[in-house]
């Protein structure tokens, strides 16, 4: 579900209501919570991974493979929490 189908756009707070703007604040705050989380487990991961001979990527395909899964978590992250938490709109 796209934020739009929320009544929530991609635009500027201009375009929304006080509760709009709560929510969508609150899918960031959320979202940035939880890429931390998983950064910083990602960190200790390879850290402990270099000492204690674990797997780790190899290669520019594997790390880049890393990279744009980042990229699109961070990207996606807020609007999926947003989709997840808010009830379905009515049908009509």
């Amino acid at each position: 579900m796209q934020p739009q189908r929320l009544g929530i756009s991609d635009g500027t707070d201009e375009l929304l209501d006080e509760r709009q703007r709560l929510l969508r604040g609150r899918a960031y705050l959320n979202a940035y919570r939880v890429l931390g989380l998983l950064f910083m487990l990602l960190l200790l991961y390879l850290s402990l991974a270099v000492d204690q001979g674990w797997p780790m990527p190899h290669g520019y395909s594997a790390w880049n493979l890393l990279y744009m899964a980042a990229l699109l978590l961070s990207l996606t992250l807020p609007s999926a929490l947003l989709a997840w938490t808010e009830p379905d709109p009515p049908t009509e």
